[in-house]
């Protein structure tokens, strides 16, 4: 089998583990039909037009998803248009070069974003930080009552430290040592696929495993041709023996970011198989892979370069997507600053860059931009619907042992994650109970995509909100004082508004609504593309923001 071959059967049987388990498991029509171009490229990965089509496919299927989608589709998105490039050109030996070097530099900076982004006061103190509940919660799995109650509070002191340090080093990795990247990259995976829920995300795991295979190209070639036989059997050993350790310690349940939390985790033990055969192809890749040079011909130079310069594109794209949308605020939710503690909105937390730029820039444009309005606190709300979104607590699904272990760590032992209520969709979320009211803020913009997407609820209900400014530290979040306005839904269309203080004046309900008619461009992208979290208001003296998830 051909190197291209072998990512292209790789690719496409990735993507049916995905179309029946993941983002895509809504089975709309274009699904069905990359169910079925991914099915035919899996029986003939040699057939280029084919996997060309598949490839097409399931990149239109990111701008059918957003705002709803996750950072892995966006990543997924950015390397399947790489990796068509080389589909495209598989007759060309040299092509391979080029595209394995482009899958490292695009490796390299995802990694190094979702660990730079972790360099902020809130993830850094294991208090707050998202690293010291999904730490603990491997503690409380997998190791004895005894010793893991014992190893909670260093295991949550030292989780924010090893996780950034670890994504910060696999990125590195990529740029200077492939093969060390990948092993690094697949352990990482590997503990965030046997996490409890609803932190498991194995799916995640076989996305990034499945774009490693282009770094040991020719190892891969040799690992297909060892399936039938022992290392066959120890590639399925080692994906049963993940399931096998979900299962033995009772967690072996779909994550609620499957979109199927009553089903069996079974895509760890896939990312097991995958995994294992990942590693065996790192093994026999014992060096760089030897492949022609650029050929002479006019026609061949000019297609390499147009090529070099197609890769090039991609890669400034890759940078545009993890570092720049989160310094202006233009994705939140599908950005990669998954469980990072990073506020977005309200005023950076890094300890280097800015965030939120153009929510800042046009706070005070009023109905001219979509990003005005400053910070909003959400101070209570009776609607069922707004309330199965936000601020989307996921506490009850970690185990008494967890949140026990959290708060003899200093942490609350409570834990939150809107942006699974908003892609997945709230059914997957557990019930609120008779839990107190949970406030929270959200940039204005958010505040009124929510208000536009339930015009047409059928069920009446009040929502009070505060105007607070656009950036300030956590007491800030907590006690600033702003326009207090109340919204009067009456679940038939109408809707009416009223200023309870700190405002002159009365309520213009057209400033909680969205004119796409009187949009300027970057206002009328940042509707369509744009999802934020909700940060949740926790303690009354929390000096940084808490793990909101993502």
């Amino acid at each position: 089998m051909s190197v291209v071959a072998g990512y292209v059967r790789l690719w496409a049987l990735a993507q049916l583990v995905e179309w029946n388990y993941g983002s895509l498991s809504a089975h709309r029509p274009l699904d069905a039909a990359q169910l079925l171009l991914c099915a035919l490229a899996a029986l003939q990965p040699r057939r280029a037009s084919l996997a060309a089509a598949a490839h097409l496919l399931r990149i239109a299927n990111l701008p059918s998803r957003v705002p709803r989608a996750w950072d892995s589709e966006y990543f997924a998105a950015l390397t399947d248009a790489a990796a068509l490039l080389a589909v495209v050109r598989a007759d060309a030996p040299h092509a391979l070069r080029q595209a394995a070097r482009h899958f490292r530099a695009q490796l390299c900076v995802f990694y190094l974003a979702a660990g730079l982004w972790k360099l902020n006061s809130a993830f850094l103190e294991p208090r707050y930080s998202c690293a010291s509940v999904y730490l603990v919660q491997l503690v409380d799995a997998y190791l004895p009552a005894e010793l893991g109650r014992a190893a909670a509070p260093l295991a949550a002191r030292l989780a924010p430290a090893l996780t950034l340090g670890g994504e910060v080093s696999i990125g590195a990795a990529f740029a200077l040592a492939p093969r060390l990247a990948i092993v690094l990259g697949l352990l990482l995976h590997a503990g965030i696929a046997l996490t409890p829920p609803p932190n498991n995300i194995a799916p995640f795991g076989i996305v990034c495993a499945v774009r490693y295979y282009w770094l040991v190209a020719e190892g891969g070639r040799q690992a297909w041709g060892e399936l039938i036989g022992p290392w066959g059997a120890a590639h399925v050993a080692c994906g049963a023996a993940l399931l096998g350790a979900t299962r033995a310690a009772g967690v072996g349940v779909a994550s609620v970011q499957s979109g199927a939390a009553q089903l069996a985790d079974w895509p760890v033990g896939v990312y097991g198989v995958l995994a294992s055969f990942v590693a065996r192809a790192a093994l026999l890749q014992r060096r760089p892979t030897r492949l022609p040079a650029p050929p002479g011909g006019l026609r061949s130079r000019g297609v390499h370069a147009l090529c070099g310069a197609a890769y090039a594109v991609l890669c400034v794209a890759m940078v545009a997507y993890s570092f720049g949308t989160i310094v202006l605020g233009a994705l939140d939710v599908s950005s990669p600053n998954m469980f990072s503690n990073l506020r977005m909105a309200g005023g950076s937390n890094h300890l280097l860059w800015p965030t939120g730029l153009l929510q800042q820039w046009h706070a005070d444009a009023g109905r001219s931009s979509f990003f005005s309005g400053g910070v909003v606190r959400v101070e209570a709300c009776n609607s069922t619907s707004i309330n199965a979104l936000f601020p989307g607590e996921l506490t009850s699904i970690l185990t008494p042992g967890v949140r026990e272990m959290l708060r003899a760590s200093g942490h609350p032992g409570r834990f939150w994650n809107s942006a699974v209520a908003n892609v997945i969709g709230p059914a997957v979320m557990p019930p609120r109970g008779a839990a107190p009211f949970t406030k929270y803020t959200l940039p204005m913009s958010e505040l009124r995509r929510l208000l536009h997407e339930t015009r047409g609820e059928r069920e009446a209900f009040t929502l009070v909100y505060t105007q607070i400014g656009t950036r300030g530290d956590e007491r800030w979040r907590r006690e600033a004082g702003g326009k207090t306005v109340e919204v009067l839904h009456d679940g038939q269309g109408g809707r009416r508004c009223s200023v309870l203080s700190g405002g002159h004046g009365a309520c213009d309900v057209r400033e909680l609504e969205v004119h796409p008619e009187e949009m300027d461009a970057l206002s009328w992208l940042g509707w369509h593309t744009m999802l934020w979290n909700s940060y949740p208001i926790v303690g009354a003296d929390d000096v940084e923001l808490h793990c909101y998830g993502s």
